[in-house]
């Protein structure tokens, strides 16, 4: 599963450079990348057998009824993009959250990505990735719950 996410991220990285460069380039706000991003990401999982069967929704900030909170973010939080099945916590595989080269403190992004991969919290989402999109490569951090981070610079050409 973890090569499969990788190649999606990866297509869908090129693709925003192909397509959107200009977002990228023209310091546009990080929501419309990440509303590009999510474009490509569903239109790559439309065609996976498995993936074809969950929902992508940006900024999804319900746990049920209430809202999406965490230790360190009691006002709750908005996941850049993340790919469950709404209405339970039972399957959801993966939380993004994105930055550009103008904004690139992921601090915060990766504590929040850690609370949500915690296989004792309540959301246990499979992988988290943090994503920095920089003028010519993106830069992807993949999070694995009690595993050591993998770090993919992808070279736009």
């Amino acid at each position: 599963m973890k090569e499969k996410i990788e190649c999606i991220i990866e297509k869908a990285c090129k693709k925003i450079y192909k397509e959107d460069r200009y977002l990228i380039n023209n310091h546009v706000n990080e929501r419309a990348i990440v509303f590009r991003l999510g474009i490509y990401i569903q239109r790559l999982m439309s065609r996976d057998a498995e993936l074809k069967f969950y929902n992508l929704d940006n900024e999804y900030n319900r746990n049920g009824r209430d809202s999406k909170r965490i230790p360190g973010f009691e006002n709750g939080t908005y996941p850049d993009l993340i790919i469950h099945k709404r209405g339970s916590n039972m399957n959801n595989k993966i939380i993004i959250e994105c930055k550009t080269d103008w904004n690139d403190d992921t601090y915060m992004d990766i504590r929040k990505l850690r609370e949500f991969i915690n296989i004792r919290g309540k959301y246990k989402y499979k992988y988290g990735i943090s994503i920095i999109f920089r003028r010519n490569t993106t830069e992807v951090r993949i999070l694995e719950y009690d595993k050591e981070d993998a770090f993919k610079i992808i070279n736009i050409n």
